[in-house]
């Protein structure tokens, strides 16, 4: 089995940061994704106290 191996000092920039900030985009997307699918959950089934407790929590980074 062959392994890769990465230069991360002289290898290329752009390559690079496509290599590593796509994954985490995508993470990030998914993360809000859920948080607004939460909010909604929560607030149309418990009510509008329980989406305050929600936000005082875990606030909204948007």
């Amino acid at each position: 089995m062959q392994a890769n191996q990465v230069d991360y000092l002289h290898g290329k920039l752009f390559p690079m940061i496509l290599r590593f900030s796509i994954p985490a985009a995508i993470s990030l997307l998914i993360t809000a994704i859920y948080n607004i699918v939460d909010r909604m959950f929560v607030g149309n089934v418990n009510g509008t106290s329980a989406l305050a407790g929600l936000s005082v929590c875990f606030p909204s980074p948007t």
